[in-house]
């Protein structure tokens, strides 16, 4: 029982690992946008 928890708990903290990533891949792009629309 408490093998399949740890486990599903496992795949959600990854999930939320990658979401993280991809989130602070997008602030960090839209904010380069910003800077480069800015100098134009």
């Amino acid at each position: 029982m408490m093998e399949s928890v740890w486990r599903e708990s496992k795949t959600y903290a990854l999930q939320y690992a990658i979401l993280d990533e991809i989130r602070i891949h997008t602030v960090k792009g839209v904010v380069t946008q910003l800077k480069l629309l800015d100098r134009s």
